[in-house]
């Protein structure tokens, strides 16, 4: 799905390093501190790397706080993250089969 379909209220990180915008895909359910999970995510696949003893300054900071609209607006690469597997796996099963009749299952 690209950035187009989605809803600009979406809030992400802007990663400096790649110049890619990372949104949360949660499926039904919400979430507190979706940037930190983002972060955390980030971090633990290496795109991320954050030294909270460097004291950096604003414009500096590896990545940045901020809404769909604004990355689409700044034409920013736009990458989705899933909460876990089975979201990835639902989500992903959900678009393929959009555009198909779905069969009707009492026949």
């Amino acid at each position: 799905m690209i950035g187009d379909q989605l809803p600009s209220r979406i809030w992400g990180i802007w990663v400096r390093s790649n110049k890619t915008f990372y949104w949360l895909e949660t499926g039904p359910t919400t979430i507190r501190f979706v940037s930190d999970k983002i972060r955390s995510i980030l971090m633990s696949r290496d795109i991320l790397r954050y030294n909270v003893r460097v004291k950096l300054n604003k414009g500096e900071e590896p990545c940045l706080d901020m809404s769909m609209e604004d990355a689409q607006e700044k034409g920013y690469l736009v990458e989705r993250l899933f909460i876990n597997d089975h979201v990835a796996a639902s989500t992903l099963e959900a678009e393929k089969n959009k555009g198909k009749a779905q069969k009707n299952p009492c026949g």
